[in-house]
């Protein structure tokens, strides 16, 4: 325990400093304090510390605060918090700071002396707190220049001083919340309490790229299975392909045998053509020797002549016959020009298909 005692409450210089750890180090081994090592703490009329000032040095390696009910514990853990910003939910006690006054008490303060590091100079940060009518008022400085709190908050955050961080920061209200957090909260608050940012900023940025990780693998899976898909309906699609083919190779066959029918009609009616036209030239052969035979039996020449014209009107019925046969082959030409177009529009689908079946493996 610090002894208390001194002239002048106000005055910084005033109390009485405890026996700390520093002052048991062997003779000739100087303390060598860390950048932001606490190496001084002042308290005045500051929860269960009083008049005069207490001033309390706890030594390059303070960890742990120990000691009996009512020695003032908490109360040094309060004004580490409170005297460097710190803010008083993270206590779980009075969120008000002039709760930390102690009772009976207008004003109080904190100074606190932060190592600057080896050969360089020290911080000393002091919060001077007091009660007014509308609640309290603070004011702050930093090796007696007046900073606002912020600037304050913004020093103690450069020397890694880490109050939200219970694996830096644990007053004892706050040991049943630690005891809560699960291995990852563990684990993130020790990388931030242990040096400077360059750990968790490291562990942050090897999570981002496991997630990117696990985002790409995703794409690589759906894109694999996208590939399966894709050769089993080129599969299906080579199927359909070839039953087209075989269909459209039917078709063909039908279409040319229903042309070779129609040719065969047409050679059919063409040769009966030619029969007739000889049979009517025999018929007119006949007509001329019979009108030269005529000239005295008139009834045989007109009988002549009536198959004469019998046998014509017969050619003339085979010749309109074989026109609408030259009419009937015409429409099956251009039908089958319809058809042959219609089989090279299906052979590009096909290739289109095939090009995309090649693009795809």
């Amino acid at each position: 325990m610090p002894r208390r005692g001194g002239p002048d409450p106000g005055s910084d210089a005033d109390g009485v400093e405890n026996d700390s750890p520093a002052k048991r180090q062997r003779k000739g081994a100087p303390a060598v304090y860390p950048k932001g090592t606490v190496k001084e703490v002042k308290v005045f009329n500051f929860m269960t510390y009083g008049e005069p000032a207490v001033t309390i040095k706890p030594g390059a390696r303070l960890n742990l605060v120990l000691g009996p009910n009512g020695t003032g514990k908490s109360s040094l853990v309060c004004a580490l918090c409170v005297g460097l910003g710190g803010s008083t939910k993270l206590l779980g006690r009075a969120d008000n700071l002039k709760d930390y006054i102690r009772r009976g008490c207008d004003r109080g303060w904190v100074e606190t002396t932060l190592s600057g590091g080896p050969g360089r100079p020290d911080y000393i940060i002091r919060c001077e707190m007091a009660k007014t009518d509308s609640g309290y008022k603070s004011d702050w400085r930093i090796n007696r220049a007046s900073k606002s709190k912020k600037e304050v908050q913004d020093l103690v955050k450069s020397l890694n001083i880490q109050f939200d961080n219970l694996c830096q920061f644990l007053p004892q209200d706050k040991v049943v919340e630690f005891a809560r957090m699960d291995q990852y909260e563990l684990l993130v608050a020790t990388e931030k309490a242990v040096g400077d940012a360059s750990l968790y900023n490291t562990h942050q940025a090897l999570n981002q790229k496991r997630e990117l990780v696990k985002v790409q693998q995703n794409a690589a899976d759906a894109s694999a299975r996208r590939h399966e898909q894709l050769v089993a309906e080129n599969q299906k699609l080579e199927r359909d392909y070839e039953r087209f083919r075989r269909r459209r190779s039917l078709q063909e066959r039908v279409a040319l045998m229903k042309k070779k029918y129609v040719w065969m009609g047409v050679q059919e009616l063409q040769d009966k053509a030619k029969a007739a036209e000889q049979e009517a030239k025999q018929a007119q052969q006949a007509v001329t020797a019979a009108q030269a035979e005529a000239s005295h039996d008139e009834r045989p020449l007109k009988q002549r002549q009536q198959d004469a014209d019998k046998a014509k009107k017969a050619a003339a019925d085979l010749q309109q016959a074989v026109r609408a046969k030259d009419k009937e082959i015409k429409k099956a030409a251009e039908k089958l020009t319809q058809e042959e177009d219609a089989v090279r529009e299906a052979r590009t689908k096909l290739q289109g298909l095939q090009k995309e079946k090649d693009d795809g493996e």
